[in-house]
């Protein structure tokens, strides 16, 4: 077979645990977020930032991001005590 072909897909994934998510995921301020990733046979292989963004979007993405962070933290509360 030839090379490995390019799939990018916007996913909801943890950003820290594939390349390049770290860095979106400190710019969000979340660990958890939909961006375009790369995926390869292996599974993701890198995440890209979201890109350039309008002042209008910007302040839309502000106010997701912080209703996200609740809904996260609620998630892994609950996670943690079901263990």
């Amino acid at each position: 077979m030839g090379g490995e072909s390019k799939v990018i897909e916007e996913t909801y994934l943890y950003l820290p645990g594939v390349p390049g998510g770290k860095e979106v995921a400190a710019q969000l301020g979340v660990d958890y977020f939909a961006v375009p990733v790369e995926f390869g046979r292996e599974g993701a292989v890198k995440a890209y930032p979201i890109g350039q963004l309008s002042d209008y979007e910007t302040k839309l993405l502000k106010v997701a991001v912080e209703e996200l962070k609740g809904n996260v933290s609620k998630g892994v509360s609950f996670a943690s005590e079901a263990l």
